[in-house]
């Protein structure tokens, strides 16, 4: 009975050198994890000043030893910060979902670079940061009482404008 062992000297030599290489290789774009060019991130107006808001899906480390730097593109409608050596976006300022009392969407961009001798490429990300809606505004009634005639004969089923008085 006969087996059978592989023995590598049936691959060339410079095929090992090219997959060594290969392997080694590191990549150096700045790149959002799981593909896509901008994030989106989903806030609800009430959220407190102070809070982490989002995490970057940045691909890298950008620790004080990590490949990457990350910088907001500042203005001074800028209402996110990331926070040094992170990937959280941290609130700066209050947002309002009726734009009364702040921003009720935001727009900035994040340069992200990579670190070390290879860093040629940098990569902006288009952040978009939508408020959602909270109950905080009570409703508004000009007056204080209302009357309103409803027909006995009426049914449930009919639409019907109703005159208030």
């Amino acid at each position: 009975m006969k087996t059978f062992r592989p023995y590598l000297s049936w691959i060339p030599f410079t095929f090992l050198l090219l997959l060594a290489q290969f392997a080694s290789a590191q990549d150096n774009r700045c790149f959002l994890i799981g593909g896509g060019s901008a994030e989106t991130f989903f806030v609800s107006e009430n959220a407190t000043v102070g809070s982490v808001i989002g995490v970057l899906r940045i691909a890298g480390d950008p620790s004080a030893d990590g490949d990457i730097t990350m910088r907001l593109e500042a203005s001074n409608e800028t209402v996110v910060s990331i926070d040094t050596h992170s990937k959280n976006l941290t609130l700066i300022k209050a947002l309002d979902k009726e734009g009364l009392t702040g921003p009720a969407q935001v727009m900035t961009r994040i340069t992200c670079e990579r670190r070390g001798p290879n860093a040629e490429l940098s990569l902006t990300i288009p952040v978009n940061i939508r408020v959602t809606d909270a109950n905080d505004n009570s409703p508004i009634f000009r007056n204080s009482t209302y009357f309103i005639n409803i027909s006995e004969v009426q049914f449930a089923k009919d639409k019907k404008e109703f005159n208030l008085i």
